[in-house]
């Protein structure tokens, strides 16, 4: 079960989420891991790990790490197709380590981290701590509708000086399938 956080709400839901008339899926076999990159990770390539089927997400053996001294992790997230991004599940490390302050980016090209001084976000919040995964951050549907990329920033930790990801899910819609 799903808890979906809706402006200071918590909803219950099951694997498919139906809201107004739409079926809604998890969307991690839409993400394209191949050209998915993480910055600032401690070990190479570990921040593709996160990204997993929803039955994988307490799955403790794979997680992403930012570097010692710096809290700031960023995704660049390509889907293979075109998706209508609904809401994102973060779980995060413990003590302290789970990801404090999160920014998106729809649709942005070679990112970098001058996108937190160069361009306004799509949508940012600050998350809580998420150890089982039941909490499900809403995204705003104008923002993340027919998207093929999502970057996606860590700015800062909730108590510590690096940052700890375990899973990272998106659920939506695919839009067009194919696009390339």
């Amino acid at each position: 079960m799903v808890k979906i956080v809706i402006v200071g709400k918590i909803f219950n839901c099951r694997e498919c989420i139906k809201i107004d008339d739409e079926y809604l899926v998890d969307l991690s076999d839409a993400i394209d891991k191949n050209q998915l990159f993480c910055l600032n990770e401690s070990e190479v390539d570990s921040g593709k790990k996160v990204f997993r089927p929803r039955e994988e997400m307490l799955d403790r053996s794979k997680f992403v790490r930012s570097n010692q001294g710096d809290e700031e992790l960023l995704f660049f997230i390509p889907f293979l197709n075109q998706v209508d991004l609904k809401n994102m599940t973060m779980i995060g490390g413990e003590n302290g380590s789970s990801p404090l302050h999160v920014k998106l980016y729809a649709n942005q090209t070679h990112p970098d981290f001058s996108l937190l001084e160069n361009t306004t976000c799509s949508m940012e919040f600050e998350t809580v701590e998420n150890k089982d995964g039941e909490i499900a951050y809403e995204l705003k549907p104008n923002k993340f509708k027919s998207i093929t990329s999502l970057t996606l920033i860590v700015t800062r930790a909730i108590d510590s000086d690096f940052s700890k990801i375990y899973y990272i899910s998106f659920v939506g819609t695919r839009t067009k399938v194919n696009f390339y």
